[in-house]
This record gives structure tokens, sequence and C-alpha cells, in this order.
């Protein structure tokens, strides 16, 4: 009993110091936006095609994927482009958020040793960013589906829950790789490496039932594979989402998130003296 009392009062406290620096953060909604827009702007000053490459890029990669994987390895999953691209855009999100969130401390340099403001904005801002890309190349999947011949269907509107899931658990890594990266620049680097061998380890170019039923749990213990094989159980399948899942990762988000605004605070005392 006394177990139980302890856990519920850390938990309490838990929610209480995330709300708190929530509402911090929030304090300074505006620059949280403004930086956010910067970032956007910053990612195609002087294109050609500007804003378009969001979606460009994505696509390219498609053809290439496809080409490997459907034509060269003979994968027989039905509509797989359609398959592929609903793993793909949620990766591309992920993937695009870390890496540049990883080392936007270190990039914004000449901003924290001028300005006051919650340092947590500034990876925070690189997640808003491309959480805006990735809504915006959902555009490509509404044409995929009349392609494909595959119909809409009520289930689809679950699509925002797994979303929020996916940009929670981005955040609260956002968080804790920019802080650590100021102190060790390596981790960027070890980053790169690191989501190459994560993406081959997510169930994006082969459905999870191509893996061995004994290695599923191992594949569980993967954050990423939770949301991919949600996504595609919502868009591609059209059932609902696995509650016992969203709860899981939803449980796991909080708890990562206290943790990595907790590591934060205490690393960022002296994040100064590291620019």
């Amino acid at each position: 009993m006394q177990l139980i009392q302890m856990t519920n009062k850390l938990c309490l406290k838990g929610v209480k110091f995330v709300l708190n620096q929530i509402r911090s953060i929030f304090s300074y909604n505006g620059l949280l936006v403004n930086l956010a827009l910067k970032e956007l702007r910053l990612q195609y000053k002087h294109s050609f095609f500007g804003f378009l490459w969001s979606m460009l890029n994505p696509l390219f990669m498609l053809f290439i994927y496809v080409f490997a994987f459907k034509y060269i390895l003979h994968n027989n999953v039905p509509h797989f482009t359609l398959f592929l691209l609903i793993a793909e855009l949620p990766w591309n999100f992920f993937q695009g958020g870390i890496l540049s969130s990883t080392n936007s401390l270190v990039n914004a340099a000449s901003l924290i040793s001028k300005v006051y403001f919650p340092r947590e904005i500034i990876p925070l801002s690189i997640v808003a960013s491309n959480l805006f890309n990735f809504i915006f190349t959902l555009v490509i999947l509404t044409i995929a589906y009349p392609i494909s011949h595959v119909s809409f269907n009520f289930n689809m509107l679950y699509f925002p829950i797994v979303l929020l899931s996916q940009t929670l658990f981005m955040i609260a890594l956002a968080i804790i790789l920019s802080v650590i990266t100021v102190i060790y620049r390596d981790v960027y680097h070890f980053m790169q490496i690191i989501l190459m061998a994560w993406f081959y380890l997510t169930p994006i170019v082969y459905p999870l039932s191509r893996v061995p039923y004994p290695m599923h749990a191992f594949m569980y213990l993967n954050p990423m594979t939770d949301f991919i094989v949600e996504y595609r159980l919502i868009l591609f399948h059209g059932m609902s989402p696995n509650w016992n899942i969203m709860l899981g990762t939803y449980a796991f988000d909080l708890i990562l998130l206290i943790f990595s605004l907790w590591i934060f605070r205490k690393l960022s005392r002296n994040i100064i003296e590291y620019l």
C-alpha cells in the first residue's frame, strides 16, 4: 500500500513538474512561433522550388524505395507504394526533427547568450517546424489513395491520436539530445549513424509480419515501431488503433518528457560555458 501511495505521489509530482515547465515555455509562445517560422524559411532559403521540397524529397525517396524493394527484391505487399508512403512520411518527420534539434542549441548560441528565455523553446521550435512540414506533405498521401484505388474510411480520423503521441515522443527526445550535444558535440554525429540503423530496425520498407514472431517483442521496444504499425492500422488497413499500445505510448511519452525536462533543467544551468 505504501509503495502504491509513493508511486502515486511521484507520478503527481512528475505531472505537476511537466505542467509548470509547459506553462513557462508557452508564456513565450510568440517567440516559439517566430523561431519555428524562421526555421521553415531557412530550410528553403535561396531554393528554386522552395517549400515544394518538403514534398519533392519524400517523393524522390519513395521512387527509390519502390524500385529497390518492389521491382528488384520483388516485395509482393498489395498497394506497396501506399503501404510504404504511410510509413515513410512519419519517419521523415521523425528523422528531420530529431537530427535538426540535436544540434539546435549549438546553432542558436548567439541568441542564447544575448536574451533570456526558456531554452527548451529552441528544440521545441525545430520539432514544430518539422511538424508543419509533415502536415503539408500529407497532400501526397491524399493523392496516393485514389491512384492506389484505396478508399478513405472513418477510422482515418484516429490519425491525430497517433500523431500527437509521436510528436510528444519527439519533443522529449529532442529536448534531451539538444542539451547533451552542447556538452558532447559527438552526439550529433552519433545520431546520424543511429538514425540510419533505426530506419532499418523499424518496419518501414517491410511489414512487421515478415519479422519472425519471437522477435516481435524486441521490435516493439522501438517506439517508432509502435507508431508505424498504428499509422498503417489506421491509414492502410482502415482499422481503429490498438488502444492498449496507444495507452502504452502515451505513458512512455509522459515518463520520457518528465525525465528529459529534468535533465535539461540540470544541464542547462551552465550551458553558456559550453557554447
